[in-house]
């Protein structure tokens, strides 16, 4: 079974590319809670100031604030 942390990692990375996705394919996708893991990688990237999570309807992006993309731990 995979971890939370890898699924948070691997949503992640999608997110990174500061595109928007449609969380509805996301979540087709992978199967898992992409709603909750998005609102997690809020948080972290509120903390750690260097990106934040946009949402609008059925899309989120992820906007780098920082320098560089760091692990979601």
């Amino acid at each position: 079974d995979v971890c939370s942390s890898d699924l948070r990692w691997k949503l992640f990375n999608i997110l990174s590319d500061g595109v928007w996705h449609s969380i509805g394919v996301l979540q087709e996708q992978f199967k898992w809670d992409v709603a909750h893991r998005i609102e997690r990688l809020r948080v972290i990237g509120d903390k750690k100031r260097n990106w934040k999570i946009e949402q609008e309807n059925d899309k989120v992006r992820m906007i780098w604030l920082g320098n560089q993309p760091e692990n979601p731990e």
